[in-house]
């Protein structure tokens, strides 16, 4: 993981993560039967759209924020079949914020 904060910048990957596919969410959620998998992936966060501040007392939630872009390209692997998804740069971004939080204790420590 690379995180510059301060460029609204960050990275993250993962290779060969063993997890399990459940083939559909239902299945997953009741706990069904399951076989082994393998997940891989590649996040990367950049461009500085916008930066804010949130402190919000009464819940006890504060921190430093930066809105930004973010792109992905995944993959996975059962016995059964390999997916791959398109190539990151036909993501398209919902949202993506960067950001540091603080809550609880550290909340009054810290923000």
């Amino acid at each position: 993981m690379d995180i510059a904060l301060g460029d609204g910048r960050a990275a993250f990957a993962l290779e060969g993560l063993e997890t399990s596919d459940h083939h559909d969410i239902v299945n997953s959620l009741k706990r069904g039967p399951s076989i082994p998998a393998t997940a891989s992936f590649n996040v990367q966060w950049g461009g500085v759209k916008r930066r804010f501040t949130v402190r919000d007392a009464a819940n006890g939630f504060g921190g430093t924020f930066v809105e930004t872009a973010a792109t992905i390209e995944w993959s996975s692997s059962d016995e059964r079949l390999d997916f791959v998804s398109d190539p990151a740069d036909t993501s398209t971004t919902v949202s993506a914020v960067l950001g540091r939080e603080h809550n609880g204790v550290f909340f009054q420590n810290g923000a």
